[in-house]
């Protein structure tokens, strides 16, 4: 949410001047307050400010929200689902059932009463329904279990993240892992990767939580980027999810990426053509900048909230993969890492059939040890801390000449792509044969005539560019002679 979206928020209801960008969202632990009105009173005493939330006016005080798990049981009304608090802090979905016979353990009476056969049970559910109700119950990303309230609505966090907790030890593998995977100790790059989780880790965990900037690891196939993404989603408290195909507008929908902290992308092929790079481009400018985003769920009304998040994003070091990163313009440099990785070599204890769970468990067995050194042992150097981000922004020469050297020919499969695959879904794409006459004819139907001018000068250069792509990229393009003697090209679809 913008500083200009913020005024029209405070000026729509006078009421709301109280509210600041710093403290919008209010936090009700569980059982704290019995009501929401016992919680909007309790608040505006400490603020020395007797108003309402929205026009509404304070309630007036309810007899059933003193009745024993009331106070902790809340009600979806889009979802028409119920829950309570159970014993481990956490929230569970409950049927209406499970909530009557709940309140009935608590001592709540059933029984109906002489006059319209209506019991305190009833009179607690439609106190629920009318008080205890949240726009949202869910897992959300980096925030404990309890009621949160927002600019748009109340959310119950179902769930609190699973946080690891940091030990003094050793964590040699973990070390080695991190020095292979930045080039055999480049004491640069290792700066940069450490003082990056360092900051999220602070951030998601911490009370004044602040945006960061995009960690991006580009690298041969199999090097252990993605290995090393999980590491970051169990640092950050679990949970992950691919934003890249909402980004790109594969999905107009994105509420399950409000359920984690760690968003992890990767080399998507939804996200080479330019139209996808640019819009994947804003959306990262967002996430690294704004702490204020739209979660929209398939059916449900869209709600402004802040999730705590970091994102990553990894790629193959090869110039069609590397296309998935976004642009380096002025606007998105300051906001993004690159770092090049180099394939990490473990023990020969870590191979054969168990060797990938034996290195997992081993890795979760050092994340303590090694968390508390980020937290309590590591220092961001001075040529790299930041005053905006908390560090700077800084791109490997060698990545940035990889997205520079992305050529015409890349640039024109990039557009057959988008024009003979995009609207096929991934398990039904099938390889394209034909002549070269009719992938233009299909070019021009669908590519602006100035943007086809630009990557091929000129039609007749076609035939030439897929001669060239063919050499470049001989999986994805490669040539028959029909019976008639005339070149047939087939292309297949992107991995």
């Amino acid at each position: 949410m913008s500083d200009s979206q913020w005024d029209d928020y405070r000026n729509g209801d006078p009421e709301n001047e109280y509210l600041t960008p710093q403290e919008f969202m209010e936090y009700d632990k569980p059982g704290q307050h019995a009501a929401p009105s016992d919680w909007l009173r309790d608040r505006n005493r400490s603020v020395g400010h007797v108003g309402h939330v929205g026009g509404a006016g304070e309630p007036k005080p309810v007899s059933v929200a003193d009745k024993k798990g009331v106070a902790d049981t809340f009600y979806v009304p889009h979802s028409k689902s119920w829950y309570r608090l159970g014993r481990e802090g956490n929230y569970v979905q409950s049927t209406i059932e499970d909530i009557k016979r709940t309140l009935k353990i608590n001592g709540v009476d059933g029984r109906p009463h002489t006059s319209g056969g209506v019991s305190d049970v009833d009179h607690c559910i439609q106190h629920i329904q009318e008080v205890n109700t949240v726009h949202y119950a869910g897992r959300f990303a980096g925030y404990d279990a309890g009621r949160y309230l927002f600019p748009d609505g109340r959310i119950l966090v179902t769930e609190s993240p699973n946080r690891i907790s940091a030990l003094p030890g050793p964590f040699e593998l973990l070390e080695r892992i991190v020095s292979g995977l930045m080039g055999g100790g480049d004491d640069k790059q290792c700066a940069y990767l450490k003082s990056w989780l360092k900051l999220s880790v602070q951030a998601i965990h911490g009370t004044d939580y602040a945006p960061g900037q995009i960690l991006g690891l580009v690298g041969p196939a199999e090097c252990g980027k993605t290995l090393f993404q999980s590491i970051i989603t169990v640092l950050l408290g679990g949970g992950s999810a691919d934003p890249i195909p909402y980004f790109v507008g594969r999905s107009d929908f994105n509420q399950d990426l409000f359920a984690a902290c760690h968003l992890a992308g990767g080399d998507s092929a939804y996200a080479r053509d330019e139209k996808s790079r640019d819009s994947l481009g804003s959306h990262l400018k967002a996430i690294a900048a704004e702490e204020v985003h739209r979660m929209h769920g398939k059916g449900r009304d869209a709600l402004h909230v802040r999730p705590k998040w970091r994102m990553s994003i990894s790629c193959n070091d090869e110039v069609e993969k590397v296309m998935v990163l976004p642009q380096l313009t002025p606007d998105i440099i300051d906001k993004i890492i690159l770092l090049k990785c180099s394939k990490v070599e473990v023990d020969s204890s870590f191979q054969g059939p168990n060797g990938r769970r034996l290195l997992w468990k081993s890795i979760l067995k050092e994340l303590p040890c090694f968390l508390h050194h980020l937290l309590e042992e590591y220092k961001i150097p001075g040529d790299i801390a930041g005053t905006r981000f908390g560090m700077k922004a800084w791109q490997n020469p060698e990545i940035v000449g990889l997205l520079n050297s992305a050529s015409k020919e890349t640039e024109l499969l990039l557009l057959i792509d988008r024009v003979l695959f995009s609207d096929a879904e991934p398990d039904l794409m099938r390889p394209w044969r034909g002549q070269y006459s009719g992938l233009l004819m299909l070019l021009k139907e669908s590519i602006d005539d100035q943007k086809l001018r630009s990557v091929l000068y000129r039609e007749s250069n076609l035939g030439n560019m897929l001669g060239r792509i063919r050499d470049q990229y001989p999986r994805r393009v490669q040539s028959v002679a029909n019976h008639g003697g005339t070149q047939v090209w087939e292309i297949t679809p992107p991995p």
